[in-house]
Parts: structure tokens; sequence; C-alpha cells
């Protein structure tokens, strides 16, 4: 959740674009040019992690993401807070312009979720880096940066699932025997995850309505193929979980995808769909993928009376 106060800045208002340079002497220039500036700085001050944030950027290493084909590089900052990603062109389209496109809506979408539930895992800022030869001229390094909220931060993340509501989808069989492969839809379903992590009715509800909204919000920005990023702490006993890889846009290039894969495969679940579709089965897979145990505090959703004497109750002996 964000903290109560002023609204985000508007984006309308101000360049989405403040480049910053400096030299090294007389041969290399840096340059950084960051997106959205007064707006990733308020929503940051909102999520109460602006102080650090600087530090924390300041150490990274590298780390390799599991759970996804996508070909971007990833970083983690020493402290885990947060994760950068290299932004990439993908489907005749740049994941770059996709942000660009999206920030007005997306900060609006954040300022509404003061009041509202959400699961969205928070973007907080897009940079693009360059290093450039003064004396010849050329750019020796380029590349477009995605800071990320790392959702497992401070938590003891025993088991990853990363679910898009197929059911048939699982990780594909590998030499890796050290347990932290992320694990997909299959693997949820077949190991009985959604039996074996029961959540409270209240919890299930507001997870249910996050969903809604957030899968709402990436429909009307016509992004699919994202995914619900879960993961359990044992020690504590619950479940982390947030929506990740919200960036991919439903361009023609993946609606001729769609139509011709729809003709090849039309016994199989794909996941290049149009958006509309993408939410409809994604959030009725959500809903499906956790059991809500019910509690003292629970009433039937039918109009059963409840017992006032327990020797009313029904025996199961």
């Amino acid at each position: 959740m964000l903290r109560s106060g002023e609204p985000l800045p508007t984006p309308a208002k101000t360049s989405p674009r403040a480049p910053y340079d400096w030299t090294i002497g007389k041969r290399l220039r840096f340059s950084c040019t960051v997106y959205y500036a007064k707006q990733f700085d308020a929503l940051r001050r909102r999520c109460g992690i602006e102080d650090g944030f600087l530090q924390s950027l300041a150490r990274c290493e590298n780390w390799a993401a599991e759970g996804g084909k996508s070909k971007s590089n990833f970083w983690k900052t020493a402290d885990n807070q947060f994760i950068i990603k290299t932004l990439v062109n993908a489907w005749n389209v740049a994941d770059l312009h996709v942000l660009i496109e999206l920030g007005p809506s997306y900060f609006r979408y954040m300022d509404a979720t003061t009041s509202k539930p959400t699961v969205l895992a928070k973007m907080l800022g897009f940079y693009t880096v360059e290093i450039k030869n003064l004396e010849s001229g050329n750019t020796q390094a380029r590349a477009d940066l995605l800071v990320m909220e790392n959702l497992f931060y401070n938590q003891s993340i025993v088991k990853t699932f990363d679910l898009k509501g197929i059911q048939g989808r699982k990780v594909k069989p590998s030499n890796n025997s050290s347990g932290s492969k992320t694990l997909f839809d299959g693997e949820w379903i077949e190991g009985q995850q959604r039996t074996l992590t029961i959540v409270r009715p209240y919890s299930k509800v507001v997870l249910q309505e996050a969903i809604k909204l957030d899968c709402d919000f990436l429909m009307k920005s016509n992004i699919m193929d994202y995914s619900l990023l879960v993961g359990i702490d044992e020690n504590q006993k619950h479940l982390v979980c947030g929506l990740v890889d919200t960036i991919g846009s439903y361009t023609f290039a993946k609606t001729l995808e769609y139509k011709a894969k729809q003709g090849l495969n039309a016994s199989k679940e794909v996941t290049v769909m149009p958006p509309n579709e993408y939410q409809e089965r994604f959030v009725n897979a959500m809903d499906n993928y956790f059991v809500a145990c019910p509690d003292k505090w629970s009433r039937p959703l039918d109009d059963t009376k409840i017992p006032g004497d327990y020797r009313q109750l029904p025996s199961v002996l």
C-alpha cells in the first residue's frame, strides 16, 4: 500500500525526460536520462523508500532471474531491496517506449491504490545510461534500465512459483538440483499447493479484489503475458505475491502469433492472446488457485442457519 497524502504530480505538466551528463577528462562523457523524475520521486516517497534509494543502487550484483524467457539482464542491489532489469526490444516494440507510453496511466493508477488493494509489483524508476567517447564520437555502452521493488525483500522464501493461469505450464527438466528453481502452474496444481497453502477468507477477498483491479488496469493499458509471482515463507507461515512482467504490450506481431498458434494448437492453451482474453483466464485461474479456509468469523455463503448451541452442530462421527 502507498502512504496517504498528496497525489502524484501530473505527468502532462512536466517533461517525461530529464537528461544529466558529465565528462571525465576530455575523453569520456557519461549521461543518464531520468524518465518521469518528479513522479517517481513522489511515488518512492509515498512508499517510504526514498531515503537510501541512491545508496542502494550504488552497490549491485548480477542476478540470474528464474522463471521466465526474458532476454533481459538482471541485477540486485547489495541490500536485496531492489531489482534492476535491462529493457529490450521485443516483438517489434521497445520496452522503453512501452514504459514511456504507460507512464501517465501508471501514476494515476498508483495514486488510486492509496485506498484500494493492489498486488502490482511497483516500478520505481527507469533510466537510459550511456557512455560516449568524445574523441571518436562512438557510443561505448548504452542501456535502458528499469528499477523495481524486490517482492521478497526481508523474507525467508523457501519456494517460488510463477503463475500465468495455464495449467499445463511446467518447468522443463534440468540438471539443477539446488531446489531453487521457480516453478510454474503445473507444479502448483500437481503439488497440491492450492490445498497446502490455504488462506484466510479475508485475505482471499483482498487478493481477489486486488488481482481484478490490477488486471483491469493492465488490460486497458493493452498489457498481457504478466504473472503472479508467489513466494512461500515457511518461517512466518505466509505467502508473498505480486504481479510481475507488467510491460508486455500486445503488439501487431503478437496478434499474428496468437492467430497462428490458435490454428496450429487448438487444444493447447497459449500464452500470447489479446489482453481481455488473457485477463479473463488469469483472474479465473488465480481465483481457483487459492482456497480460503473458514474461520470462526466466517458466515455461510447461502441461507444456512448458524446453530447457537454447540450441541446442535452436526456430528462427524
